[in-house]
């Protein structure tokens, strides 16, 4: 990490923006990803939610 804020420091400044910039658009991505992940989980969870046919309302009387 020492050896990552040395090269930092040794950039100009139009660079550093350069490498901030790049930081966060990897960031943004990895961000992606993770939401993409919980989105997956979530809707294999929803998808294994039982699901009512018309019968089975009938056979208690909500119909």
């Amino acid at each position: 990490m020492d050896n990552i804020l040395l090269k930092y420091s040794l950039l100009d400044n139009a660079s550093k923006k350069e490498v901030d910039t790049l930081m966060d658009q990897l960031l943004a991505k990895q961000e992606e990803g993770n939401s993409r992940q919980a989105h997956s989980a979530y809707k294999k969870r929803i998808l294994e939610v039982s699901i009512w046919t018309e019968d089975d309302v009938q056979a208690i009387g909500m119909s």
